[in-house]
């Protein structure tokens, strides 16, 4: 991903904050609501059983249950 990049047909990214070992965290700009947004880019890592990708979809599993106007989801 590349700043200036549109995510979602909404989300421009602006800067890319840090990265980790599941990916990137870049500060983006929401085109719909005009507001900044934060945007983590989630990689593919090892395979299905491994504890590290558990712990991802685990992740991802608790980010859907948030519930709040706030927030977007991709």
């Amino acid at each position: 991903m590349d700043a200036g990049a549109v995510v979602g047909e909404r989300y421009q990214l602006v800067s890319r904050l840090g990265e980790g070992g599941y990916g990137e965290v870049w500060k983006g700009f929401d085109q719909v609501t005009l507001l900044c947004a934060l945007l983590p880019e989630m990689i593919a890592v090892l395979g299905a059983d491994d504890p590290e990708t558990q712990q991802a979809q685990a992740l991802l599993e608790n980010l859907k249950r948030l519930d709040s106007t706030d927030l977007d989801l991709l």
